[in-house]
C-alpha cells in the first residue's frame, strides 16, 4: 500500500527490513519484491541514481535466479526509470531486452507499446509502426491498452499533419 499511496520513507523501510529476512534465507521471489519496493520508493522520491543503482541490483539478481518473468519485471523497471529521466537510448534497450525475455503472451502488449513508444520519442516513427501494429493486435487481448495505443498513434498522425488519422484515433481512444 506505501507504494501505491507513495510513502516512499515508509516504504523503503519496511522493505529494507523484511530484505534483512528474506535474503539471508534465500527467499528469491521474496527479496526480489522487496527490492523493487525499495528502488521504487527512491524512484518515487526522484533520487534517480540510488534507484537506479536497485534497479540493476535487481536485474542482476534475477539474471542470477535465470527466472525469465523477474527478468522481464527488472528490463521493464529498469527502462521505466531511464524513460522517466529522458535517457530514451537505454530505456530503448532494456525494453527490447524485455520483449526478449518477456515469458508469456500477457505482457506482450506492454514490451511493444514501451519499445513502439520510446522508438517515437527518438524520433524513429516509421520504426515504431509495426511494434504499434503489433501491439493493437495483442491488445485484444488487453483492451485496456486501446486508449493509450490510440493517443500515442495519434500523436504520430498529428506530427505527420495527417488530421483526419488524429480525429479517427482520438474518437476511438474516447471510445
Amino acid at each position: 500500500t506505501h507504494d501505491q499511496l507513495h510513502r516512499s520513507e515508509e516504504q523503503i523501510r519496511e522493505a529494507k527490513e523484511a530484505l534483512d529476512y528474506y535474503q539471508p534465507n534465500r527467499w528469491v521471489r521474496e527479496t526480489f519484491q522487496v527490492l523493487r519496493l525499495i528502488a521504487r520508493g527512491q524512484q518515487h522520491q526522484n533520487n534517480f541514481e540510488a534507484a537506479l543503482t536497485s534497479f540493476q541490483l535487481l536485474l542482476n539478481q534475477a539474471n542470477r535466479a535465470q527466472d525469465r518473468s523477474l527478468i522481464a519485471s527488472a528490463q521493464e523497471d529498469l527502462g521505466g526509470l531511464l524513460s522517466a529521466q529522458e535517457n530514451y537510448p537505454q530505456a530503448l534497450a532494456h525494453y527490447q531486452e524485455l520483449m526478449s525475455a518477456n515469458p508469456n503472451e500477457s505482457s506482450a502488449p506492454y514490451a511493444l507499446l514501451d519499445c513502439a513508444i520510446t522508438l517515437v520519442r527518438l524520433g524513429r516513427s516509421s520504426e515504431s509502426l509495426p511494434l504499434f501494429a503489433k501491439a493493437e493486435v495483442a491488445a485484444g487481448k488487453r483492451p485496456v491498452l486501446l486508449p493509450t495505443l490510440a493517443r500515442y498513434r495519434a500523436e504520430m498522425a498529428l506530427s505527420r499533419n495527417d488530421y483526419r488519422d488524429v480525429i479517427a484515433r482520438t474518437g476511438s481512444a474516447m471510445r
